[in-house]
């Protein structure tokens, strides 16, 4: 992630994955129009980094939730982030998804912004942001 620019995807740097899609111009430059519709503030705050590091998605296969699987992985990426000298991590989740948001905070992670429906003109649910801190520095 740039320091001036935190969206997902740098537009100049992804003509291998084009290529790997077999996009034709037409295609390539549909979903370039829509990216710069959905992402038109390259420094919009809801995707400035939460942390040092930032989990960008945490899922279990349905049949397989419920069994700390969840837990084992964020804490094993925390473990990591520990032995590497990570001074902290963020995370964030969309509103309503009460589980995630609970398997979060059970390993440790603390709210500390919330960008309501209302910031993205209704049209998303929010997005809550977590962050754990893993040094003093």
């Amino acid at each position: 992630m740039k320091q001036d620019d935190y969206r997902p995807l740098d537009l100049n740097n992804i003509s291998k994955l084009y290529n790997v899609l077999e996009w034709s111009g037409g295609q390539i430059e549909q979903f370039e129009e829509k990216y710069e519709t959905v992402w038109y503030n390259p420094q919009d705050e809801t995707l400035r980094p939460s942390g040092t590091w930032t989990i960008e998605c945490v899922a279990v296969v349905e049949q397989f939730r419920g069994q700390g699987i969840g837990k084992d992985l964020l804490g094993n990426i925390i473990q990591e982030a520990r032995d590497e000298e990570i001074e902290s991590i963020g995370i964030s989740v969309t509103i309503g998804n009460e589980i995630a948001e609970h398997l979060y905070l059970s390993v440790g992670f603390q709210r500390y912004v919330t960008f309501f429906s209302e910031y993205y003109f209704n049209q998303f649910p929010g997005t809550a942001k977590f962050i754990l801190r893993l040094s003093k520095s």
